[in-house]
């Protein structure tokens, strides 16, 4: 799994955004515990982010937190920012 999620980071520093979509998906597929699916997760809302598309990220990014037990502030700030790039690009 740290595998795919690494392959992902490489390919979004290198903007190839569509691989690194391919990748995190690919991890997501194997059988995780829900912390480390909701990791993927936040990190294809940060690649959907990238690509522009606001909307995607923002439900992934909600998915994720469904998968956790608690949520911190830093996640409650990115849910805010995600909000608000919605509501931007609309």
């Amino acid at each position: 799994v740290a595998s795919y999620a690494a392959l992902a980071t490489d390919a979004t520093n290198l903007f190839q955004l569509d691989e690194a979509l391919d990748w995190v998906r690919q991890a997501q597929a194997l059988a995780l515990p829900k912390a480390g699916l909701a990791i993927l997760y936040q990190q294809e809302a940060r690649i959907l982010e990238c690509k522009d598309d606001y909307i995607s990220a923002l439900h992934v990014f909600e998915h994720s937190l469904k998968l956790q037990d608690a949520v911190d502030v830093p996640q409650v700030l990115q849910h805010m920012d995600f909000l608000k790039q919605v509501l931007v690009s609309q």
